[in-house]
């Protein structure tokens, strides 16, 4: 029936008075596995990945159990460093900008100074909820 369908036959379907006592519906085995899970995991971690590379906390929200606070502080550091890498090339780009055409372009670090240059402070080894 599928390769019928498959070459451009339309299938038709029929209420039950024209089925005379028999049931012709039959069911497509496709043989086909669910992976749905596993692809939206994989759709989550590269949109937690593009996240973080353009500096937007996302911290894993979507991990079931628990968070521990040096996960977190680990995706953060890693946050703030892409912002710093970010911010370094935008300060090379003001400099090529102002030696070529003799403009006094600028860019300034926000963020707190980036966290005080990747959160330096010691954090409790604790969990959040």
């Amino acid at each position: 029936m599928w390769n019928k369908v498959e070459e451009g036959e339309e299938p038709i379907f029929y209420d039950k008075e024209h089925f005379r006592g028999e049931f012709p519906i039959q069911v497509l085995n496709r043989n086909v596995t669910n992976n749905l899970e596993s692809l939206q995991k994989n759709k989550d971690d590269v949109m937690f990945e593009l996240l973080t590379f353009l500096g937007i906390n996302n911290a894993n929200t979507s991990k079931k159990e628990r968070m521990i606070v040096d996960e977190v502080n680990v995706n953060n550091i890693h946050i703030l460093m892409n912002l710093d890498i970010e911010y370094k090339n935008r300060q090379k780009a003001c400099e090529e900008i102002n030696k070529k055409y003799g403009l006094n372009v600028e860019v300034e670090m926000v963020i707190e100074e980036l966290q005080d240059r990747y959160m330096t402070q010691e954090l409790p080894d604790s969990e959040t909820k």
